[in-house]
């Protein structure tokens, strides 16, 4: 591969604009709560920035993958994410995009490289877009992950999308192509898929293939310095190939502007109702009764508001936003030290839940009430919750809160 004094040329003629860690949390973010993601690929790695938020998100992945084409990139990403296997190869022509059923979580920033590059730069040691077409053709017709109706699909796609596409397309096609069936897709595209001519092959397996969950758009071109066109953050989640009129999606739409980062986070000076950054949107804070008497941070989907006695309320109707009792609402989470006692099988349905949520439970199971002087356990504050699947008993920690 060829070798430049120059990084800023390198960057240029490899597309290299690198995530950063702050977008890779907002990305991370952007998926919806509670997900079990067993295996993750960044098929264009780069640095590690994604992979690394996305490990980051889900430690209880078994397999981390990061793929590149870029050499000079393997060390920095390793680093970055020691748990994941780096491969140094162009991802069109390998074989280890290949898992059985598919990935739960596909990852990635695509370089950015518009046809014109590809076309005349052969030397610059990256495929030219016959060659990725062709790398894309072949890895659809061998591939195990997509049955005979999705396979024509992809093909028709990719023998005829248009030769001005940037590399962004081809990428689009082939990370969509290895996502598992009720997995997400995570990526960080150019904002010229939304209205460019040679998108709208996207826009159709995207309509016939998956939900259109989130998407986030720099407004104000403010995620990457000398960036030369604003980018988006899309999250899509795998479903049963369907007709067109049969799609529908509850797409969230984000339009974020300069003014709501900071130097920690891209949403970092976004407020809503006394809270900032991530916690404006995904996060309740609740200050627990006097036995543990902290405030503790946990998803909003884990907060059921609620009155303990009537007397909490007036009249016949309550108003849900008068509330300020609640109760805590589990489901599909456990503690961290109760995920590793779970069988594989087991292990699938749930993910680790937030720390505050697992130290209040753990606090809770050892503390000795004062008027019964028994353990909260004891008194099914805390109780093991046995769920039978399949011939097996699997055990996990629940909590019924105080």
């Amino acid at each position: 591969m060829r070798r430049y004094r120059d990084n800023d040329i390198k960057t240029k003629r490899y597309g290299q604009v690198f995530s950063g860690e702050r977008l890779g949390e907002l990305l991370i973010s952007m998926l919806p709560q509670n997900l079990s993601i067993k295996s993750i690929i960044d098929p264009m790695v780069g640095k590690g920035d994604l992979l690394k938020a996305a490990y980051a998100k889900y430690p209880q992945a078994d397999v981390v993958l990061g793929i590149d084409i870029d050499g000079d990139v393997r060390e920095r990403c390793s680093n970055a994410v020691p748990e994941a296997e780096i491969l140094i190869k162009d991802v069109f022509k390998s074989d280890e995009v290949e898992i059985t059923d598919g990935w739960d979580l596909v990852i990635t920033n695509p370089p950015y490289i518009r046809y014109q590059t590809l076309k005349s730069n052969p030397e610059i040691g990256l495929p030219d877009g016959k060659e990725l077409r062709d790398g894309l053709i072949n890895h659809i017709l061998s591939t195990k992950l997509l049955d005979d109706r999705e396979r024509w699909l992809y093909l028709e796609i990719s023998r005829s999308y248009s030769g001005l596409s940037d590399m962004a397309v081809p990428s689009w096609i082939l990370c969509a192509s290895i996502v598992k069936k009720g997995g997400y897709m995570a990526m960080v595209v150019p904002e010229t898929w939304l209205n460019r001519d040679y998108a709208m092959p996207i826009h159709y397996l995207l309509l016939r293939c998956f939900e259109i969950v989130a998407i986030a758009r720099d407004v104000e071109s403010a995620w990457f310095k000398n960036a030369e066109i604003r980018t988006c953050l899309v999250i899509c989640k795998r479903k049963e190939n369907e007709p067109i009129e049969s799609s529908f999606s509850d797409t969230v739409l984000l339009e974020l502007k300069s003014g709501i980062k900071n130097q920690e986070s891209l949403v970092g000076n976004m407020k809503y109702k006394g809270c900032t950054g991530y916690e404006a949107d995904t996060v309740s804070v609740v200050q627990t009764e006097s036995w543990y008497d902290h405030r503790i941070a946990l998803s909003s989907d884990n907060v059921r508001k609620a009155f303990k006695k009537r007397s909490d309320i007036n009249g016949l109707v309550a108003n849900y936003d008068d509330l300020h009792k609640c109760i805590f609402y589990i489901q599909h989470q456990v503690r961290q030290a109760d995920y590793h006692r779970l069988t594989e099988e087991a292990a699938s349905h749930y993910t680790v839940m937030g720390f505050d949520l697992d130290n209040y439970i753990t606090q809770g199971e050892r503390f000795i009430s004062p008027s019964r002087k028994k353990p909260f356990k004891e008194l099914s504050a805390v109780i093991t919750n046995e769920k039978k699947l399949v011939t097996n008993l699997k055990d996990f920690g629940i909590c019924s809160p105080h």
